[in-house]
């Protein structure tokens, strides 16, 4: 009898690893399909392609912006051309395939995309220090608070990302609170060599 239990025990853990194997498979062909072209086959992003890198972010940023990017908060502005881009390529996504590819996104390994550490100095340490709260003392992001992690991205993604909220690209719909927050604190940043600055120290974390 023990016998027999353990064989059927043993039977229906075989079956949950085959279903798990294949809804691991689905979701990387759905990646493949729709974000690798830009995105790279890791999710390690492309400079050429102006696209992050966005593997091992959290599973509730990227399901925000896919649905920002969809669903008009992000991407509309006629002169933030790779945001439009994203826009274009995430109007078809429905929720489930957004849900499916940022779980898929969220659960791979962290990228090293920078290896080299250029020092900031106590400025760029001054000019983090406004960042911190919510992106954390090491970049590493508070999914709690809808901050992603910094570490291990490109600096010229970040640059954009930041003149784009001090123009106004991004961060001004009314029902992106969290855009908003960041336009607020990238427009408290005065001068193009003290975003050169901050993008160095930023770059620099988690590097060793």
């Amino acid at each position: 009898m023990l016998g027999t239990s353990l064989k059927r025990y043993s039977w229906l853990i075989f079956l949950v690893g085959i279903a798990a194997s294949v809804y691991t498979q689905a979701d990387e062909a759905l990646y493949q399909q729709r974000c690798a072209a830009c995105h790279g086959a890791s999710g390690e992003g492309n400079e050429a392609m102006k696209a992050p890198s966005i593997a091992a972010m959290s599973q509730a940023y990227l399901e925000r912006q896919l649905r920002h990017f969809r669903d008009g908060q992000r991407g509309t502005h006629t002169e933030d051309t790779a945001g439009q881009t994203m826009r274009a390529i995430a109007l078809p996504l429905t929720d489930k395939m957004i849900a499916t590819v940022s779980a898929y996104l969220s659960g791979l390994p962290e990228p090293v995309v920078i290896t080299e550490k250029e020092f900031a100095g106590f400025r760029g340490r001054g000019l983090y220090s406004g960042c911190a709260s919510c992106h954390g003392a090491g970049g590493e992001g508070y999914p709690d608070l809808g901050a992603p992690k910094l570490t291990q991205q490109y600096g010229w993604y970040l640059r954009a990302q930041i003149e784009n909220f001090r123009k106004g690209l991004r961060g001004t719909h009314k029902e992106d609170e969290r855009g908003q927050q960041m336009r607020l604190m990238a427009e408290g940043i005065h001068s193009d060599a003290d975003v050169d600055t901050l993008i160095k120290h930023i770059t620099g974390l988690g590097v060793k």
